[in-house]
């Protein structure tokens, strides 16, 4: 059962009392307890403040990157507004099945509990054990992670988590490829050692070494075009030569068109 404000916030809300941004915050426990019973919960919290949060997806920052709710990519999504994402979960038979992200009531259906702090929302999703076994859950959830606006601390948390998570060979091979993109995003240059240390691994599944790859393909130029070079040439295995060949060949920048001119010179990777 619902308790104290979380509970209040309920009636409150179906009855048109309050309007969502007045509704009660909820706490760490009433969030875990609301989220343990069945249904179809949604709650809201802050994001980051280079986030716009639009009626087709959201917009973050000044590379113009966009996501369309349903996970494809698209710039038309219309009107948009900063400040405030929520969160959807579908819950059943006492376990997290399926976590959405949307406007603000942007869609019926679902039973709104309130607001929730980043902490508190982002430390639940970090402990959620659907995140170690559901791909889509994980992704979803480390997207969150990302928007979210996390205090120094809360952040530095998120990181740790993040960080352990990259090095977890016990995650399933698929929430490990998203747990290693997420990584290049949210962690960016500190994490490139970590991918390049999993792309040379024998131990590692090919699939993960080339996720590894694409993970290092979306760091920056200064970070990212010194591993692709050195591993498509030296890594290992064929397929993740090819994969650091194909991410290189994306970037127009001299040292990149010197580096593809000098192959050709050469006859090739040696691959």
């Amino acid at each position: 059962m619902l308790r104290g404000a979380a509970r209040f916030a309920r009636v409150a809300l179906a009855l048109g009392l309050l309007p969502v941004a007045a509704a009660a915050q909820l706490s760490g426990p009433e969030l875990r307890r609301t989220l343990a019973e069945d249904g179809r919960w949604a709650f809201h919290l802050e994001v980051d403040e280079e986030v716009r949060v639009c009626e087709r997806g959201i917009w973050h920052g000044d590379d113009f990157r966009v996501r369309r709710w349903g996970r494809s990519w698209d710039s038309d999504l219309g009107t948009c507004s900063g400040g405030q994402l929520e969160v959807r979960v579908t819950v059943v038979r006492g376990e997290v099945e399926e976590i959405e992200t949307g406007a603000i009531e942007g869609e019926p259906g679902w039973e709104r509990v309130g607001r929730v702090a980043p902490e508190v929302a982002v430390d639940w999703l970090l402990a959620l054990p659907a995140a170690r076994r559901d791909e889509d859950v994980a992704s979803t959830g480390w997207m969150v992670v990302n928007l979210a606006e996390l205090s120094e601390d809360g952040r530095r948390r998120a990181d740790v988590a993040l960080a352990e998570a990259v090095r977890d060979r016990g995650l399933p091979t698929d929430v490990r490829e998203t747990t290693l993109f997420w990584a290049s995003v949210i962690l960016a240059e500190r994490v490139s050692e970590d991918l390049r240390g999993i792309v040379v691994d024998d131990d590692e599944r090919q699939s993960v070494r080339e996720h590894a790859v694409f993970a290092l393909s979306q760091l920056d130029d200064a970070t990212a075009v010194p591993l692709l070079m050195e591993l498509s040439l030296d890594a290992p295995h064929a397929g993740s030569r090819e994969q650091a060949l194909f991410w290189l060949a994306q970037r127009d920048t001299p040292e990149v068109v010197d580096f593809f001119a000098d192959l050709i010179l050469r006859g090739g990777s040696g691959g």
